[in-house]
């Protein structure tokens, strides 16, 4: 008797958090501290977890004829496969459910986060590091 294994498709993508300080409340949290929590403390976090492939945070630049931002910065994470977001390793996050040393970023900060699954790579395209195309 033969078995045949099931290979259920992976989904990579993206999960994408635009965030940043609310203006009414930078007098609560200032800029400084909440760069310092996001990159020496979330962001490890977050990419010291096995489904989570890389990060890259990007601030935003106007330029002539773009809307200002209300939320400045964007965080990339790079997944495998986006169903790793539903797994009990990643949902531990300190980011997904405030623990309560944070609750000052939680309530000072504002945070539009959105999954992004891969519809297409192209070719001529070399991705070298996690969330860097060159």
């Amino acid at each position: 008797m033969s078995s045949t294994t099931t290979n259920v498709k992976q989904k990579p993508g993206i999960f994408w958090v635009n965030s940043d300080v609310l203006p009414h409340k930078v007098s609560s949290l200032s800029r400084s501290d909440f760069d310092f929590w996001y990159l020496d403390d979330h962001i490890p976090d977050v990419i010291s977890r096995s489904g989570v492939a890389g990060a890259a945070r990007w601030n935003y630049i106007p330029t002539r004829g773009t809307p200002e931002r209300e939320l400045k910065y964007l965080t990339t994470y790079d997944f495998a496969d986006l169903a790793f977001m539903k797994t009990p390793e990643f949902m531990s996050l300190e980011g997904v459910v405030p623990g309560p040393n944070r609750w000052t970023i939680f309530e000072n900060v504002e945070f539009d986060s959105r999954e992004y699954e891969l519809v297409q790579i192209d070719e001529k395209v070399v991705r070298k590091d996690p969330g860097m195309l060159s």
